[in-house]
């Protein structure tokens, strides 16, 4: 459970969470004490996004005048939440103006990860591979603008990005060796460094250090998943998913030897659904395996505001069962319904609801688990002495720009210093929190759509993890002791859990969850 201090904090941000949205903590902001990075993703630039078109055809389609009245509402200039659709260039382009404003001489370095490129959702502009490149073009050249090197900003960011199922045509669609690497591989040049462009050009996947002692591996979950069919799980030998799959448990063994602490990043999040059951159970036991040197997990893909907890050993208990998922992101991939997608919302958040809550019991049922272990430091490439494998595995998953909910932006903390004598609470690279931003386009839309030049737009601090929810860092403890809040029958619970479903909708959903 979470400390005094920690339920104290969060009973008073409950009652006042009206006085939260738009103040941040500037000691948090300012104080260099962290390092600092972005996540960025799930952007789908529709080139066809027309303001003033039917909501019905996705913003394509502009109302015939004699039609006109009947629509009430109409596509707006910043999209609108909730509804089908795709995200215009002025979102993009305004989202990363922001960031230049905000956040871009604060950051150590960015990850992006992933679909930069329309839905295929319209059957009357269908999606054609050389349009879904081109659009991953625009959208690289918009982040290349903003995080290279210039006059104006001499210092380049490090980007970290990642191939996203959408971005590519089929979408799902990727093999070994795939002539689309080719294109990304150029398209990408300055941030995949040059050892590892033979990696990337196999399969879609690279290491790259974006600090000292600190080293992304982006990884292409496309090899991983079911509804590719050109992917045939991770036992088979041949397969690209195996491949993938020892790519990534050399380099976490390089990792060690080297002595730097890893953040994976990818699309697609890992889940018995998605995942063949081969890749799933490779990637949680590949990870404990290397848990001294992986202090993170990041995703996108699914638009919500959420993290998944996932036990090795109960996976491995329950290895013989179908876990069922419900099919919220089925709904928003093939059904391409947005009442879909709300009708399906309970039906999630109660899986997830099931999930905190089995870990919690789990935990409470085997307290052996790691109650020694805090990411031991490797020495000369080896494993730690008395190394205790870290059996559960946090995957966090960022909220997208392109407006299915409100745009969001995820600023990460870090442990940046390596020892006490300079002031280190916590090992080098451990997460220290993040904090969740977003824009009211419907705001803006009814405030500023009409203006011309347009006004910027601005993000709001939503909530920080340690100021809302009393977490003192992103650690596996942290987050189980989370859970275990999130999950008790008292009112102080219920009110924490509602406040969670808020922001997993990103406060876009507000009345589903008022009687819970």
């Amino acid at each position: 459970m979470l400390n005094q201090d920690s339920k104290t904090l969060m009973h008073n941000m409950l009652n006042d969470l009206s006085a939260f949205g738009n103040q941040v903590d500037q000691a948090l902001v300012h104080d260099k004490k962290y390092g600092y990075f972005l996540q960025i993703t799930d952007t789908h630039l529709d080139d066809h996004y027309t303001e003033g078109a039917t909501l019905k055809s996705g913003c394509h389609s502009i109302p015939k005048k004699h039609l006109h009245s009947k629509h009430k509402q109409l596509c707006n200039v910043m999209g609108v939440p909730g509804v089908r659709m795709d995200a215009p260039s002025i979102l993009i382009e305004h989202t990363l103006d922001w960031i230049k404003r905000e956040w871009r001489d604060k950051l150590d370095f960015v990850i992006w990860t992933g679909d930069n490129s329309r839905h295929d959702w319209d059957e009357t502009h269908p999606r054609k591979e050389t349009k879904v490149l081109e659009l991953n073009r625009q959208v690289t050249q918009m982040m290349s603008d903003l995080f290279c090197s210039s006059p104006e900003h001499p210092r380049a960011i490090p980007v970290v990005p990642v191939i996203g199922n959408n971005d590519v045509q089929p979408h799902n669609y990727i093999e070994l060796n795939d002539d689309v690497l080719y294109f990304f591989e150029k398209l990408w040049d300055h941030w995949i460094p040059k050892k590892q462009r033979k990696d990337f050009l196999e399969g879609g996947y690279f290491a790259v250090d974006v600090a000292p002692g600190l080293r992304v591996l982006s990884i292409n979950t496309m090899f991983f998943l079911k509804k590719n069919p050109l992917a045939k799980s991770c036992s088979k030998k041949s397969s690209s998913g195996h491949h993938h799959m020892k790519w990534y448990k050399n380099q976490l063994r390089k990792a060690r030897r080297d002595n730097v602490k890893v953040y994976v990043i990818g699309h697609v999040p890992p889940s018995p659904r998605d995942f063949f059951k081969s890749c799933m159970t490779d990637y949680m036991s590949i990870t404990a395996d290397h848990s001294d040197v992986v202090y993170g997990h990041f995703y996108g893909h699914l638009n919500m505001d959420h993290f998944l907890l996932y036990d090795k050993r109960e996976q491995e208990i329950h290895n013989s069962e179908e876990l069922q998922l419900p099919y919220l992101e089925d709904s928003i991939e093939e059904q391409h319904d947005t009442v879909s997608i709300q009708r399906n919302v309970r039906e999630y958040v109660d899986w997830l609801k099931g999930m905190y809550d089995e870990i919690d019991e789990f935990e409470n049922k085997h307290p052996d688990r790691h109650d020694s272990f805090h990411h031991q430091k490797p020495i000369m490439g080896k494993k730690p002495k008395n190394f205790d494998p870290e059996p559960v595995v946090v995957v966090h998953i960022a909220p997208s720009v392109f407006p299915v909910y409100m745009p969001s932006v995820r600023i990460y903390r870090y442990e940046y210093r390596d020892s006490p004598q300079q002031g280190a609470t916590h090992t080098y690279g451990t997460l220290l929190g993040y904090s969740q931003y977003v824009a009211n386009i419907s705001r803006y839309n009814e405030e500023d759509g009409h203006k011309d030049p347009k006004p910027p737009l601005n993000f709001d601090l939503e909530y920080d993890t340690k100021t809302l929810y009393g977490l003192p860092d992103l650690s596996v403890d942290a987050y189980i002791e989370f859970a275990d809040a999130l999950t008790q029958n008292d009112t102080e619970s219920k009110q924490l859990w509602n406040t969670y479903c808020k922001n997993i909708f990103l406060q876009t959903l507000n009345s589903t969850f008022d009687d819970i």
